[in-house]
């Protein structure tokens, strides 16, 4: 069978309201649909809930906390026929709602301010920026954000951030970056970013295929390896930009600003005594801890520091973008045909074309957010 004509792969399509017995109980259309089928298999809709329950409900639902007893009275004395409505509105303007609905999806997006697995005293295991991309989600809840602008900024805001006049849009981008680090193995990081970018925008597990054509879903191997191509093409600055203006003469930024230079100072230093010490295990061993804690102390710096910069972390495109290899059985070192870096066969039409736009991490965002995938809906 033609995996094409899958239910999950069909266009989205607007169907008729159903006609029901008891027309006067739906409120809305969705009530519609639920009546119609409580109908057809002999049931009946429950009466309506006191008001005490419903405003505990929506406040629950929307902002995670219950409801004060003054908004509960409030709405108890509110005999007009908007009152729901109203405390609805309420909540969604709330700055709570963002931070309760903007939870779920950093889930989604495994949102995490530490690294996992780190090659050992060669990197800090903090992620001293992860709270800008949790602040970005919240604000985008809070500000109804349109989910098609949701998903370009977070797979692509370092190209869109040229025409936008809020640049703090950047901070979207650790949706790609906050992952486990594995212990520096890039196929492994590039393999999680597939994994967050598919699962969560498409609802579709796309890893699979790393090792072998998907055993269930129509996906590839060959697919796999073209979105491993995209991130391959992609690295992370030296330095995560900054996003928010500092005070440079404030007493607080040039506190900081001498507390970061004293440490990476040191850091240097014993970069350089490494260097001299090179055939000395056990010395060795005792910079590489020093500077491990030395390491640590500069992320804390960044990370609590009332004047430290706000910064964003990035991907950006390599100026030299590469097809990647298959990796037959998902082995690095076996590599097979080269495949073009380009959307998934399922959700293109028949004349699939290569991205060209630098990584095609842009083009990949298009891809996912145009109207007529089934799977971003």
């Amino acid at each position: 069978k033609n995996p094409r004509d899958y239910w999950a792969f069909q266009p989205i399509k607007k169907l008729p309201v159903p006609e029901v017995q008891d027309a006067g109980w739906a409120q809305t259309p969705i009530d519609s649909f639920i009546l119609a089928k409580l109908q057809e298999k002999g049931g009946k809709p429950n009466p309506p809930t006191d008001k005490r329950t419903l405003i505990r409900r929506a406040t629950f639902d929307l902002i995670g906390v219950p409801p004060t007893l003054e908004e509960v009275n409030n709405f108890l004395n509110d005999n007009s026929s908007d009152a729901f409505s109203k405390v609805v509105d309420r909540l969604l303007a709330s700055p709570h709602y963002g931070e309760r609905w903007g939870r779920f999806w950093l889930d989604v997006a495994r949102y995490s301010d530490t690294k996992g697995d780190v090659a050992k005293n060669k990197e800090d295991y903090h992620y001293p920026f992860a709270w800008t991309f949790r602040d970005y989600v919240v604000r985008a809840f809070n500000e109804d954000k349109p989910f098609n602008k949701f998903i370009m900024e977070q797979l692509a805001a370092d190209k869109l951030v040229a025409h936008e006049p809020d640049k703090t849009i950047l901070a979207a981008m650790g949706f790609l970056t906050v992952g486990d680090r594995f212990n520096g193995k890039q196929n492994d990081i590039i393999n999680d970013r597939i994994d967050v970018t598919t699962k969560g925008f498409l609802g579709l597990t796309v890893t699979c295929a790393r090792c072998h054509d998907h055993k269930f879903d129509p996906i590839p191997t060959k697919d796999y390896y073209s979105l491993h191509g995209v991130f391959n093409s992609c690295s992370e600055p030296a330095q995560e930009p900054i996003i928010a203006k500092v005070l440079a003469n404030s007493t607080n930024y040039l506190d900081y600003q001498r507390q970061s230079q004293a440490l990476e100072a040191q850091v240097t230093q014993l970069q350089n005594e490494r260097k001299a010490n090179r055939g000395n295990k056990e010395k060795i061993k005792q910079i590489q801890n020093q500077e491990a804690k030395i390491r640590s102390d500069l992320a804390e710096l960044e990370l609590n520091h009332p004047d430290a910069p706000v910064r964003a972390m990035i991907l950006m495109d390599d100026l030299k973008p590469k097809d990647s290899p298959v990796f037959i059985r998902g082995e690095a070192e076996n590599k097979g045909e080269i495949v073009p870096r380009r959307f998934l066969e399922i959700l293109s039409p028949a004349n699939r074309q290569p991205f060209n736009a630098g990584s095609g991490r842009y083009e990949l965002a298009v891809g996912i957010a145009r109207p007529n995938n089934p799977l971003t809906a």
